[in-house]
């Protein structure tokens, strides 16, 4: 055992044999990469689209193209398929698309021939007029209609619930949800009369029975995510808002997607572990360090929290300014996050007081970094949302490290000489702020600066790196680590930027990953030189 340690240790510092092992693992990462882009569905875009109209309107034996739809009806194709999501349609998903003005194209799919009664159809048509006609006349015959539909003893399904929507257009909301209440009442099945009924008693500010609506499971399951926010936060139900926030990432986040983030997150931290000497004391560190590591993962929840409060109280928010915009990438989106992570340090300070090591509380504090960063991975990587790979595995991970170590370790000194480290802490504390602001208004989150300056993001993410691993350098304590960071550091980004790139093969076009990596592979690329030189004799 003690021979296999020393030819480990030896080959993590032998510049040969990691620069062998990196080409090695590039290479095998290309070639599967490409056999992997050979098993997406090269089906084309239009293709799909015809196939997905039949299976949201089976009934539809012939060719679709033979139907004489206008310009505007083929550009609306796809909305019928996402109404329907991609199943056979019902009664519930052709009211949507009646209500976002769909109704001639629904017809000329024969959806409501096939699916409603000869009354029902008639309903609907009748609902389409009271909405979209072309004449005031036109429209206020149709609702009266409608209200006679309603005020039958016995109204088919839907009456009530669509002349709820016309007093709801005419703020009558009230009498709304009085045929709401009908809806509901005659046909329980109704998830959308719940969710108007929630609606609107948040719009009238009837607290009370908003929270007994709210207490409902069948009421609550049926408001979307917004909706919900709103009227947890209406309600001052927090503790329900992020509990329900950490169910839905659960819930939404599919076994590969998790495999792929906990993958990233293992790599880095490898590399920032072992910048603390993991292996030195590795039962105490361990605990340390994965506590940490845990720590920053479930403070994403408190920055639901602080979102919500800039978003929806204080109205802080994105509004297509350019000032606003970046002050809300600073004072909003770096703002919160640094304060959550930080605030996630705090449990763990104890600890690292007692010890007394600069190097540990830079460790810890960029696990906690970390930690943040992988739960951050699983709300925006996962199916439907999976741009941003490259950035994601390859720089998002340690710049959230590098920011929280750098303003951890800053803290920790403040803890253990209040007197003479307060500047520095509050110098770290604005700094990280700023640069994590800046970093994603370049990212993408202000077109002004990122169509202009996409290649500033480098920038910042080689100068926050370059700081954190001269801090790691100048606050590594006793000798030489067994594994060399060097080595451990390329190996490391190899396997990252091999398992990005196929990732990457298989989600998207080649062409499109080929772009994305160049830029992610320059900022690795600086990274890697930077870590390189400074631990090149170790």
């Amino acid at each position: 055992m003690a021979g296999f340690k020393q030819k480990i240790t030896t080959l993590s510092r032998d510049r040969n044999f990691l620069l062998r092992s990196a080409l090695l693992i590039g290479a095998i990462g290309i070639v599967s990469g490409f056999l992997l882009s050979k098993l997406r569905d090269h089906t084309p875009q239009t293709e799909n689209l015809l196939s997905a109209i039949h299976t949201c309107c089976p009934w539809l034996t012939g060719d679709i193209q033979e139907i004489p739809l206008s310009k505007e009806e083929i550009s609306n194709l796809p909305k019928i398929v996402k109404i329907g999501n991609g199943k056979k349609y019902t009664p519930e998903n052709l009211a949507v698309a009646v209500r976002q003005g769909l109704y001639q194209l629904t017809q000329k799919l024969g959806i409501g021939p096939q699916l409603l009664s000869a009354q029902q159809n008639a309903l609907f048509r009748v609902y389409a007029d009271a909405l979209y006609a072309t004449t005031e006349r036109q429209r206020q015959q149709s609702r009266r209609a409608l209200q006679l539909t309603a005020d039958q003893k016995q109204f088919p399904r839907f009456a009530c619930e669509f002349y709820a929507d016309i007093l709801t257009i005419e703020k009558k909301y009230a009498k709304a949800l009085d045929y709401l209440e009908m809806e509901v009442a005659a046909y329980p099945q109704s998830n959308y009369a719940k969710a108007s009924i929630l609606r609107l008693l948040l719009q009238l500010e009837q607290t009370e029975q908003l929270a007994v609506q709210f207490e409902k499971p069948d009421y609550r399951q049926t408001l979307n995510s917004r909706e919900f926010m709103e009227i947890t936060l209406f309600l001052g139900k927090w503790t329900t808002l992020i509990a329900w926030h950490g169910i839905r990432i659960v819930k939404n986040t599919s076994i590969p997607w998790v495999v792929v983030t906990a993958f990233a997150a293992f790599i880095w931290l490898i590399i920032i572990t072992n910048l603390g000497k993991l292996g030195e004391r590795c039962r105490l560190r361990g605990m340390l360090y994965i506590l940490g590591f845990t720590s920053g993962f479930f403070s994403t929840l408190p920055v639901l929290g602080i979102l919500i409060w800039q978003e929806q109280i204080l109205g802080f928010n994105f509004n297509g300014n350019f000032g606003n915009d970046l002050l809300y990438c600073i004072c909003g989106i770096g703002l919160r996050e640094e304060c959550a992570k930080l605030l996630a340090i705090l449990p763990l300070l104890p600890f690292l007081l007692k010890r007394k090591s600069s190097m540990e509380a830079l460790a810890t504090a960029a696990c906690v970094g970390l930690g943040f960063a992988a739960a951050e991975n699983l709300i925006y990587i996962n199916p439907g949302s999976e741009g941003g790979v490259f950035p994601r595995f390859l720089t998002a991970n340690f710049f959230h490290a590098s920011l929280t170590g750098i303003a951890g370790l800053a803290m920790f000194h403040l803890f253990r000489w209040p007197r003479t480290r307060w500047e520095e802490f509050i110098t770290a504390f604005v700094v990280v702020i700023v640069v994590h602001g800046l970093y994603d208004a370049a990212a993408g989150l202000v077109p002004q600066i990122s169509e202009q300056l996409g290649i500033f993001t480098i920038i910042i993410f080689a100068l926050v790196a370059n700081r954190y691993i001269n801090l790691a350098k100048e606050v590594r304590e006793g000798g030489a680590s067994s594994l060399s960071p060097m080595g451990v550091f390329v190996i490391g980004a190899a396997l990252l930027v091999a398992a990005a790139w196929n990732l990457g093969c298989f989600i998207h076009p080649m062409r499109d990953v080929m772009r994305d990596v160049g830029q992610s592979a320059l900022a690795m690329g600086a990274m890697s030189f930077l870590f390189i030189n400074q631990f090149r004799g170790e």
